[in-house]
């Protein structure tokens, strides 16, 4: 950024509004006030290089599958996190890496909630779906930070886990007083205000406002009565030094940092589960117990890696080649997606007291659906007495079916609860 232009050009957000405006140059004047400019450090653009108007044309075609397959994606991450957050409560374990891991699939719930919220947003401005006004610019503002702000916490909570299972294997009596239940929940929230700390310029230099271009008639903007602008609410000074001199370190601690440490505290860890493999009958149960935890975990930092190659990528090219590319930034929303959506099935056919949880839970959960399902039994307990050592209930029962009642008398029995 320039600071000497700002009497005359407004910077617009890359993030934001430049990526779906179209600009051949950083730099638009209005014709009819030339002194009134606008300017984009990054320009939005297809790879295909067709306008942001052209909604049949390949790049758009390529956006709308990828967010297809985004919110199928995302969809099944809410349900199966949610899931995750249930069963590891349920465990009610103690282990440092089960609460980290409670803590993960809460930050990847949300996270995968906001990536359906937000790309379907930016692909809704892509195709011309809504409009620009008040209401779906806050909509693509605030789904936008929100994206950023959980793929962060997901991403170095990620790290702290593999942080977490080597120290394990390689000082495994100390990480019993490092690794505590206290230090540990204070460990995970230390990486929730770390996260908070690299988005928070990121909620405060950036405001959606009204479009104040209207009347200088700025043909990128015609059809935009709000745009999300640069906050001016610190001074133009301050904003100046920011992203003179911070914004790049910023964006280096949020998007690149994280791969060198995932990449050498696994290996590390792969190295030391090699080596101690090599004498694993004198090994204790505990320790061969932590192996088999580095294990289950090392396939979830695998997919943690492969998919946060792709923001990588999308952060090279637009910082060297100053091009903000709209098929990589639906990429971006399906691999972010996809980062929250694995852990379950990795869990599930990789550790057997989550596997067994699992299938008690389910049953459960469907029993206690189908309650209130048309066309099934509909059961309501009440008068309920309980005499300390068991639980005595009469249930009125609908019953519309033979098959119904065996089920019924099935699940009572299963529960353990006396038929009156």
């Amino acid at each position: 950024m320039n600071c000497t232009d700002y009497t005359t050009d407004e910077y617009l957000p890359e993030i934001f509004t430049c990526q779906i405006i179209d600009l051949s140059e950083h730099k638009l004047c209005s014709e009819h006030k030339p002194n009134v400019c606008i300017r984009c450090s990054i320009l939005g653009k297809f790879f295909t290089g067709e306008s942001i108007y052209e909604t049949k044309a390949i790049g758009h075609v390529i956006c709308v599958f990828l967010w297809s397959l985004t919110v199928i994606v995302g969809v099944h991450g809410v349900a199966t996190n949610f899931l995750i957050v249930i069963i590891t409560r349920r465990i009610n374990s103690q282990r440092p890496f089960d609460i980290l891991i409670m803590f993960l699939a809460m930050f990847d719930l949300l996270c995968s909630g906001s990536t359906v919220v937000g790309m379907t947003v930016h692909v809704a401005f892509y195709q011309s779906w809504v409009n620009k006004n008040f209401w779906t610019m806050h909509w693509f503002h605030k789904s936008t930070l929100a994206i950023l702000l959980c793929r962060t916490a997901s991403t170095y909570m990620a790290m702290l886990i593999t942080m977490e299972r080597f120290l394990v294997l390689k000082f495994p009596f100390q990480t019993r007083y490092w690794f505590s239940t206290r230090k540990t929940i204070l460990l995970a929230i230390g990486v929730i205000v770390v996260s908070l700390i690299l988005n928070v310029p990121r909620f405060l230099m950036f405001e959606v406002e009204p479009n104040h271009f209207q009347s200088a008639n700025i043909t990128a903007l015609h059809d935009f009565t709000y745009i999300v602008g640069v906050t001016h609410i610190f001074g133009w000074n301050t904003i100046c030094f920011f992203f003179e001199n911070l914004w790049d370190m910023n964006e280096h601690l949020d998007f690149l940092a994280p791969l060198p440490v995932l990449l050498v505290f696994n290996v590390l860890s792969y190295a030391k589960v090699q080596k101690m493999q090599n004498r694993r009958k004198q090994l204790d149960m505990g320790v061969k117990a932590e192996i088999e935890t580095v294990r289950l975990f090392l396939p979830v930092v695998i997919a943690y890696f492969s998919t946060n190659v792709v923001p990588f990528v999308h952060f090279f090219i637009a910082y060297f080649t100053d091009t903000f590319y709209r098929e990589l930034n639906a990429a971006v929303g399906l691999s972010i997606a996809i980062n929250s959506a694995v852990n379950f099935q990795i869990y599930y056919y990789q550790r057997k007291a989550f596997r067994m949880e699992t299938k008690a839970f389910i049953p459960k959960w469907y029993k206690f659906v189908s309650v209130f399902r048309p066309n099934e039994a509909m059961l309501h307990r009440d008068n309920t007495v309980d005499t300390g050592t068991e639980t005595r209930s009469t249930d009125s029962a609908l019953l519309t079916n033979k098959n119904t009642f065996k089920s019924w008398v099935n699940w009572k029995a299963e529960s353990g609860v006396e038929i009156s």
